[in-house]
């Protein structure tokens, strides 16, 4: 991957995602293992005010080990535990395409919001509805190919929580 590949890539930051679609997995240097990336609408702070805007998150960030799923009903999982662990735990490329079917069944599409982000401790992040995701505050400003979306909410679909447990 070049610098400016990785100029283009955004980091998490509390806020309100619905990731639309592109998974590419990326080799980054200081990682054996690829990390998963996706298209994505973002509503967070930034500089003081509302804002959404677009970009390519690590979507697989979402499931690493020291990430945190919440529940419904407030418990807290490890969000790792949420996908199937594929039968030979040793191959980096089963991980990969084990994470990557998780992401496509459950992730994309469907709007969670995130709690709260530690570089150590990874995120925490839950499920919103998609009237939550296309509620927007006073004084929202819509950058990017997030005015598009501003303008014309109705227009976009995005699924629900599913009823059943991912695993």
């Amino acid at each position: 991957m070049s610098d400016k590949d990785l100029q283009s890539l955004n980091t998490f930051t509390t806020g309100k995602y619905v990731f639309t679609g592109n998974l590419q997995e990326r080799l980054l240097a200081e990682n054996p293992v690829p990390v998963i990336w996706a298209d994505g609408l973002r509503m967070h702070l930034s500089d003081g005010k509302q804002v959404g805007d677009s970009g390519r998150f690590p979507v697989s960030d979402l499931i690493l080990k020291s990430s945190v799923f919440l529940e419904d009903d407030g418990r807290k999982l490890e969000a790792h535990k949420l996908y199937t662990w594929p039968a030979n735990l040793g191959i980096t490329k089963h991980w990969t395409a084990a994470k990557t079917s998780f992401l496509q069944e459950f992730i994309l599409n469907f709007p969670i919001e995130i709690i709260s982000v530690h570089p150590e401790q990874g995120l925490t992040w839950k499920f919103i509805t998609p009237e939550q995701f296309k509620k927007f505050p006073e004084n929202f400003e819509a950058k990017s190919a997030f005015k598009d979306f501003f303008a014309h909410p109705e227009t976009y679909f995005f699924l629900r929580r599913p009823i059943q447990e991912p695993k």
